[in-house]
C-alpha cells in the first residue's frame, strides 16, 4: 500500500495518496514511493496512434489497470509502451532519457540542424504594466521594446500570444491576414536583426477554419521561429492524432510547436520531432494564484516533468501585494523572487518562456544574470537532491559550460547542503542568491541577498530558503557582472 502522487491537469497534483485510496480514474504520470530508496513511476512512450494513457482503480485495492479504450488493430500498428520507472531517488526518474529513448530516431526527410532551445520572452502577461510613463500592451511599440531587451540579454525568442490576429474565438479572426498582422511580418524582420526569433499564436478556432498547412508554410515564409498552438478541441484520440500532424507540418515549414490548454501528454516524442519543445502539461503558474502553492511546484517537477519537457511559465519578478495593473489575472502567485528565478532552472523545456517586463528584471541585476546565463541545450542535467512536495535542487550545466543550481521549497523554509562534486578540478567562482532576511512567499516576496565566494568540487554549500523561496547558484572559471 504505497504512496503516489498523479497528474491533475490544471490543477494541483491528486497526492500524496495511498494505492487503496485510490478510487476512480487517475491520468499519467502516476509517482509512487514504494521506501525511503525505492521510488516508480508509471507511464507510456511512443504513443504513436490511439487514446493516451489513462489509469484507474477500486478504493481498497493496490491494482491499477488501464481504462482507455481498446484499439482497433490493423496492419502496421504498433502499441504505444507502457513504462515503468525505477530509481532509487525520486530524481532518478526526472533525470532518466529512457521516454525519448524508446522513441524512433528523426526520420532521414527532415533536417533539425535549425531547432534551438532557448529562453523567450512573453508578451501576454506583460499587457497592461506600467513603468515610468511607458504602457505596456500587446502592440507593436511593446513587442520592439521586448526584442530589445532580449538581445541584449541573449535571450533566443519572444512569444506573441493570443489576439495578434484578432479575437481568438472569433470564426473571422484571420491567422494570416488579420489585425496585426502587418505589424508582426515587420516585427519577425526586427527580430532577425537582432537575433531574436519570433513566436506566433495560434487558436485551433483558426487552425480549424483556414487551411491550417497553408496558415503554417505562410508563418514558416514570414520568417517565423515558432507556433503556440492553443485550445485543441476533440478527445484524447483525436488530439493525438492532430498533435502529431501539426508537429510534423511545424517541422516541415521549420516551427517549434507549444500546445497549451490540456495538451496531449509528453511520451517522449521529442526524439523523434525535436521542433516538439515543450507543451503546458501542468498547470501554468501565473493562471492560478488561487491553486499554485509552492507545493504545487515540488510536486509538478516530480510528477508531469518525468513525462517531458513542460511551459509552466515561471519567472514573475514583479511580485508586489495585492492587485496590479495587468490586463490578465493580475494577483501574482505565491512565490518568492528569488524562487521564481529558480524555478526557471529547475523546469525542464525546450523553450523557457519568462513573464515579466523588461524593467522587473533589470531590478535584480543577479537574478538576470542567472537567466541570461540559461545558454541552452544543457551539457548535463541532474538533480542533486529532492523530496516530493517539499523540496528540489536541479543542476544543469549550460552551452558555454557554465554550472547553474537552482533549488525550490515548498511552504517550509529549510537550508539544505548542496554538494558541488559535479565541478571540475580547479578552482571557480559562485555568484550564490538566496532568499533576504525575513523573506516569506506570502509577505516579504522580493528581498534577496547576494554573495560571491571561490569553490572547488570539494565544497559543500549551505544555502538557506525561505518559506515558499528558492536559491540561484551561478559557477564558473570566472565570475563576470
Amino acid at each position: 500500500d504505497y504512496t503516489a502522487w498523479f497528474y491533475n491537469g490544471e490543477r494541483h497534483n491528486i497526492g500524496p495518496e495511498r494505492l487503496t485510496e485510490t478510487d476512480g480514474e487517475r491520468l499519467p504520470v502516476m509517482t509512487v514511493k514504494a521506501a525511503d530508496d525505492l521510488y516508480l513511476a508509471v507511464h507510456e512512450a511512443c504513443l504513436d496512434e490511439g487514446e493516451p494513457l489513462k489509469l484507474k482503480s477500486e478504493k481498497g485495492q493496490c491494482l491499477f489497470s488501464v481504462s482507455v479504450k481498446p484499439h482497433l488493430l490493423h496492419a502496421g500498428y504498433q502499441s504505444a509502451w507502457r513504462v515503468v520507472l525505477c530509481g532509487n531517488r525520486p530524481g532518478d526518474l526526472v533525470d532518466s532519457h529512457l521516454l525519448e529513448l524508446l522513441n524512433p530516431e528523426p526520420s532521414g526527410d527532415y533536417d533539425f540542424s535549425w531547432v534551438k532551445p532557448g529562453v523567450a520572452l512573453w508578451d501576454w502577461r506583460i499587457n497592461g504594466a506600467q513603468w515610468e510613463g511607458f504602457h505596456y500592451t500587446m502592440s507593436y511599440p511593446s513587442w520592439e521594446r521586448m526584442v530589445d531587451f532580449a538581445a541584449e540579454q541573449g535571450f533566443a525568442y519572444l512569444v506573441l500570444d493570443a489576439n495578434w490576429y484578432g479575437p481568438e474565438f472569433e470564426q473571422g479572426s484571420d491567422p494570416v491576414k488579420g489585425d496585426k498582422a502587418r505589424d508582426v511580418r515587420k516585427l519577425i524582420q526586427y527580430g532577425k536583426q537582432k537575433g531574436v526569433g519570433i513566436w506566433l499564436y495560434l487558436n485551433d478556432v483558426g487552425g480549424r477554419n483556414y487551411p491550417l498547412e497553408e496558415t503554417l508554410k505562410q508563418y514558416g515564409a514570414w520568417g517565423a521561429a515558432g507556433v503556440k498552438y492553443g485550445f485543441m478541441a476533440g478527445d484524447g484520440e483525436e488530439k493525438n492524432t492532430r498533435t502529431k500532424s501539426i508537429t510534423e507540418m511545424c517541422a516541415r515549414y521549420k516551427l517549434l510547436v507549444d500546445f497549451h490548454d490540456y495538451p496531449v501528454h509528453p511520451y517522449g516524442q521529442m526524439r523523434t520531432w525535436p521542433n516538439a519543445v515543450t507543451r503546458e502539461y501542468c498547470k501554468a503558474q501565473l493562471d492560478g494564484h488561487e491553486i499554485f502553492y509552492p507545493k504545487t511546484f515540488v510536486t509538478s517537477v516530480f510528477v508531469n516533468m518525468i513525462a517531458g519537457p513542460i511551459d509552466m511559465n515561471n519567472g514573475m519578478f514583479d511580485l508586489r501585494q495585492g492587485k496590479t495593473t495587468r490586463s490578465d489575472n493580475n494577483q501574482e502567485v505565491p512565490s518568492t523572487v528569488v524562487s521564481e528565478a529558480a524555478r526557471t532552472l529547475i523546469t525542464f523545456s525546450g523553450a523557457t518562456i519568462i513573464p515579466d517586463i523588461p524593467e522587473y528584471y533589470r531590478k535584480y541585476p543577479a537574478l538576470l544574470r542567472f537567466l541570461s546565463a540559461q545558454k541552452m541545450p544543457w551539457l548535463e542535467s541532474k538533480t542533486l537532491d529532492g523530496k516530493i512536495g517539499e523540496y528540489i535542487v536541479m543542476m544543469r550545466q549550460a552551452e558555454d559550460g557554465a554550472f547553474l543550481v537552482g533549488a525550490a521549497t515548498n511552504e517550509e523554509s529549510r537550508t539544505l547542503r548542496v554538494p558541488l562534486s559535479f565541478l571540475g578540478k580547479g578552482d571557480y567562482e559562485a555568484e550564490i542568491v538566496e532568499d533576504g532576511e525575513n523573506a516569506h512567499y506570502l509577505s516579504n516576496r522580493e528581498t534577496i541577498k547576494v554573495s560571491k565566494k571561490k569553490v572547488t568540487r570539494n565544497e559543500v554549500l549551505n544555502i538557506k530558503l525561505a518559506p515558499g523561496g528558492g536559491a540561484c547558484i551561478r559557477i564558473g572559471k570566472e565570475i563576470k557582472q
